[in-house]
């Protein structure tokens, strides 16, 4: 089982898992690095902070905080003073926060600095999640509520909680603006603090739902708020992924089990959202790439409302103008096709030859659809077009087939 996923700097992926220890992907292949073989191994090894040397800590062994040296690729681990560290954040001068779980689910919150732990709270119960806000005060969630622990001068903390919110919070992320985003506990719904108030948002998606408890509601885990200010929600037991703009919601249920469920989400360097399942590993989404939820599915707006579509491929450009050229794929069979642009009919009845037609298309942000509609399947089936996208210096040449039952289609995906 996957326990948390974190990017470096360098856009490594660092993967820990609660039995097999730690992994680094560099976008080309993986590397295991077990513990020493003396160690025992329990917890889950739940939460990451690395630090500006390269040194990893991590939370989620009983009885101490493990650290991982990246350069020299050493283990190493500290005596921890009781229960099983759980959560750690660091402020912007090193100073570590550590929410703790106990036998007795007290739940305490430590403070790391200068080398000393400094107990800050034992009154809330079992810690879920702590987070910096940007003037580096801290919001720590317990089972009993939510605190806030003010920045000290010398980048401790007080160590006085005021309350924040009544209710348990699985994670917090905040947007562009500084409204904070976060996902309950006990009430399974996203919330939003603006304004120094709490929203709750509901009516997500029915597609998500899951029958909990005799319940048919969601049940939020992980919340991530995505550049474009659209918070991310998963789900605990379903393996589902929605998105909320402010008003209207997307809902994506991912192609696993739907006994699996997502428990960590983070954002990939190339705007990809790695899903730590529970049972299936790593699952990577692109929060744009409709295919996951639309193909196979009818088309509204072509003359055969019954057709579906078939993404044959996704592609990022950095110009918001591209050049689009179409024309038959090898030999001329006598193809006739229809070339539609995000809806709109661009080349309508068009028999495609060996002479290339072109169309410079402008983009809207975000995604794209370039799609073509077979008229016929010409002398050998099925209807198949070449398609050049040119952008910059770029040419992607993508091969193209529809038939009465599907249309091909291309995803163009533009962000300024």
């Amino acid at each position: 089982m996957i326990s948390e996923i974190l990017f470096d700097t360098e856009d490594n992926a660092w993967v820990t898992t609660n039995s097999q220890g730690l992994y680094k992907y560099d976008g080309i292949e993986w590397e295991q690095f077990p513990f020493p073989k003396d160690w025992q191994q329990t917890g889950w090894l739940n939460s990451i902070y690395l630090d500006p040397q390269g040194k990893m800590w991590i939370a989620g062994c009983p009885g101490y905080l493990l650290t991982f040296d990246t350069r020299k690729k050493q283990w190493d681990r500290i005596e921890f003073p009781e229960g099983q560290p759980w959560k750690i954040k660091a402020n912007s001068k090193g100073v570590m926060l550590i929410g703790v779980h106990t036998q007795t689910e007290k739940g305490m919150l430590y403070q790391y600095k200068n080398q000393k732990f400094t107990l800050l709270e034992d009154k809330h119960g079992d810690p879920f999640d702590i987070f910096i806000q940007e003037n580096g005060d801290a919001i720590a969630s317990f089972r009993k509520g939510s605190y806030t622990y003010a920045l000290q001068s010398d980048g401790s903390y007080e160590n006085v909680g005021k309350k924040f919110f009544k209710h348990p919070i699985y994670e917090f992320d905040s947007d562009s603006k500084g409204d904070l985003w976060a996902t309950s506990y006990n009430t399974q719904y996203l919330h939003h603090y603006k304004n120094e108030r709490w929203n709750i948002i509901p009516d997500a998606p029915k597609k998500i739902y899951y029958d909990f408890n005799g319940k048919y509601k969601y049940v939020v885990h992980n919340v991530l708020v995505l550049p474009d200010d659209r918070a991310l929600i998963t789900t605990q037991f379903n393996a589902s992924i929605a998105m909320y703009n402010g008003t209207t919601w997307e809902a994506y249920n991912l192609p696993l089990t739907m006994n699996d469920g997502i428990g960590r989400v983070r954002l990939a360097p190339d705007g990809s959202i790695w899903c730590a399942t529970w049972k299936n590993g790593i699952y990577i989404f692109y929060p744009d790439d409709s295919d996951i939820v639309q193909d196979n599915q009818p088309i509204s707006f072509i003359p055969d409302p019954k057709r579906k579509a078939n993404t044959i491929k996704n592609v990022k450009v950095p110009s918001q103008k591209i050049i689009v050229d179409i024309k038959d794929n090898k030999q001329v069979d006598g193809d006739i096709v229809s070339l539609y642009f995000n809806g709109e009919i661009i080349w309508e009845k068009a028999t495609l030859t060996d002479e290339i037609k072109s169309f410079e298309l402008e983009l809207k942000k975000g995604k794209n659809e370039i799609l073509l509609y077979a008229h016929n399947l010409g002398k050998m089936p099925p209807n198949t077009a070449m398609i050049h996208l040119r952008y910059d210096k770029s040419i992607e040449e993508i091969k193209v087939n529809s038939d009465y039952n599907t249309c091909g289609r291309i995803l163009v995906y533009w962000d300024k």
